[in-house]
């Protein structure tokens, strides 16, 4: 296993984020990917936009890669590849971290035999009517493109799914230059070595989520700067909603606390109270004394393996009891879903356990179908305005979780 701090979930220590799986060449794959539940066909687009704002040296800005999902206005069966650009990559040290994330399925990718259901470059769909926008971010060293079912069902429910990887905390981002980002394994390392979570490595993690914070804003501004050309003229950008998983739930969630123009946030078991193991030592995501401004919610998962840890079900509980008494002094609605299934994990919330034939599958295929409505109805909701009836419907018929509603 490549990786030593993305050993956090959040920033409490559980299982690897990205579970660098080294099964040998008899690892059995799944060829092929759950489908759209929506009816609108596809289109995918990928922007590398520099922030001139944000000088990392003399010749270079900031950099984020954003891959757009949206409703096509063109049906086809000539599906783009599930990441692009990965058969031009070279096998080398920085592009290790990446191919290992995917572990055995990577030669599926590669290979070109799995494809995504998106069409590249198509038009989008124009209906009269503006699309709802979406932000995602994704796991701390972890691709967007790892969530390709959920962004690509997203789309095909009416949404513009602007999925964002982050520099030095993505896996790789590869520049239309030719230049390669690796995901920045030393200073992560320097802050926050295996094991336990410590007050620096949480305070450093605070510190990159800033950054990611910022993309996302000015992925926003650049939606705006472009609105009255084509294609980016059908975004409504007053119905803009963020949401992500893992360190990319913790960003949307605290976008709900900055950003105005951000009008709901759904974190997908992002760590927002993080705690070392002693009492007095938390530096929480979340501003305590600044307010959510719009609904927010929130996804938690235990694996297993964990309750088998007293260390981190202490952290886990202090953590929890932090988040429920911030919620309840909070006067927009939360919803806080906490799932405890045997068969699910972390990772469950990305493509690759759906691509292992294994005794996993069945509870990760499950959690993806539920995060998927969940998702749909949550922003339909509130950016929508679609009222609650269908939520509610999502969450009394999909009992794979405790429900609690703040404030209470």
């Amino acid at each position: 296993m490549r990786v030593a701090v993305v050993a956090l979930i959040g920033f409490i220590c559980a299982a690897a984020l990205v579970q660098a799986q080294r099964q040998d060449a008899s690892a059995k794959l799944v060829e092929g990917l759950p489908s759209p539940t929506g009816t609108f066909p596809i289109g995918r687009r990928h922007f590398e936009w520099s922030d001139p704002a944000r000088k990392i040296s003399a010749t270079r800005s900031r950099v984020v890669i954003v891959s757009v999902f949206y409703p096509s206005a063109k049906r086809s069966a000539s599906y783009a590849e599930y990441l692009q650009g990965a058969r031009k990559l070279p096998i080398n040290e920085k592009t290790a971290f990446l191919r290992d994330s995917f572990g055995a399925a990577w030669r599926l990718i590669v290979a070109n035999k799995l494809r995504s259901h998106a069409t590249a470059n198509t038009p989008i769909l124009q209906m009269g009517k503006k699309w709802p926008v979406l932000l995602f971010s994704p796991g701390l060293g972890m691709v967007s493109a790892a969530y390709s079912v959920q962004l690509e069902d997203l789309a095909s429910h009416g949404y513009v799914v602007a999925a964002i990887d982050h520099p030095y905390d993505s896996p790789l981002l590869a520049l239309s230059d030719g230049t390669l980002i690796p995901f920045d394994q030393k200073t992560w390392g320097e802050h926050q070595p295996p094991g336990p979570p410590t007050l620096d490595g949480i305070k450093f993690g605070l510190l990159r989520q800033a950054d990611w914070v910022t993309d996302s804003s000015f992925v926003i501004q650049e939606f705006h700067s472009r609105s009255k050309t084509s294609f980016f003229n059908a975004l409504d950008l007053t119905r803009v909603g963020a949401f992500g998983h893992s360190f990319g739930g913790v960003v949307a969630a605290k976008l709900c606390q900055t950003d105005s123009l951000i009008q709901a946030c759904l974190n997908e078991d992002g760590e927002l109270f993080g705690r070392t193991l002693k009492p007095d030592q938390s530096a929480p995501s979340l501003d305590p004394v600044l307010p959510l401004k719009k609904p927010v919610l929130i996804l938690t998962l235990v694996e297993p393996e964990m309750k088998r840890i007293p260390e981190y079900m202490q952290l886990r509980k202090a953590s929890r009891d932090d988040l429920e008494k911030f919620l309840n002094t909070q006067t927009s609605r939360s919803y806080l879903i906490a799932i405890d299934r045997p068969d699910m994990r972390h990772t469950s919330f990305t493509d690759i356990p759906l691509l292992n034939e294994d005794s996993n599958r069945a509870g990760s295929l499950q959690l993806s179908e539920f995060t998927n409505k969940i998702a749909c109805a949550f922003f339909d909701q509130f950016l929508r305005r679609g009222g609650s009836t269908r939520l509610d419907k999502v969450l009394t018929d999909n009992p794979i979780g405790t429900v609690g509603v703040f404030p209470q």
